[in-house]
């Protein structure tokens, strides 16, 4: 099994996924369970940059 992203699937069928990826998940937790809701949370996660984990800076 081949993907076009940097995710990979283990020989286990785990799936590793990519810190960037990891904390975007993270980002869309605290923002809901701080009332945010999805449209908010995907237009600030725009602003981001894409393929790579934000910084204290981003």
């Amino acid at each position: 099994m081949t993907s076009s992203t940097s995710d990979s699937v283990t020989k286990a069928i785990q799936r590793r996924y990519s810190r960037y990826i990891l904390r975007q998940l993270a980002i869309i937790r605290v923002a809901q369970s701080l009332g945010l809701s999805l449209k908010e949370i995907r237009e600030q996660l725009s602003t981001l940059p894409h393929n790579k984990a934000p910084s204290a800076a981003d």
